[in-house]
């Protein structure tokens, strides 16, 4: 393949991601003037086009319901997930201590804030560099 070729390909693989992106940013903002628009105008719009009127919604609870039921009682699924939630259970007493000093396993004090959020922040450069390290110990600065 030739030195030309490969700018050729270069250039329209290039124009081809700038009218890719110039796409999804017009689409994007049509959208949104779209949602603005009708949010503006929402008194003037039929009710029947803000709000979906009660016979036009399927029964999705009635019908979830029964699906669960069977799940529950027919196939026998609630020993799988009774398992499944003492595990759980289990996990989250652990957290649930080392965070806020809850008096079961393994019996520690409540860790402070700050080490929460320094070790967050550990953990998300370690996982993702600095962005995710300053959104993981910021998030738990902001909830202290």
């Amino acid at each position: 393949m030739s030195d030309s070729t490969r700018a050729d390909a270069r250039k329209s693989g290039a124009e081809a991601a700038s009218i890719g992106s110039v796409r999804t940013r017009t689409i994007v903002l049509t959208l949104f003037g779209a949602a603005i628009l009708l949010a503006v105008l929402k008194p003037w719009i039929p009710s029947a086009l803000v709000r979906l009127p009660d016979g036009a919604i399927l029964p999705w609870a009635d019908w979830l319901d029964a699906g669960f039921s069977w799940l529950q009682n027919d196939i026998g699924l609630i020993h799988v997930t009774r398992t499944v939630s003492g595990w759980l259970g289990f996990l989250t007493d652990a957290a649930a201590n080392v965070l806020y000093g809850k008096a079961r396993w393994p019996r520690m004090e409540a860790l402070p804030w700050s080490v929460v959020a320094a070790c967050s922040a550990v953990l998300g450069y370690w996982l993702g560099g600095w962005r995710l390290a300053l959104l993981a110990g910021g998030t738990f600065v902001w909830t202290a």
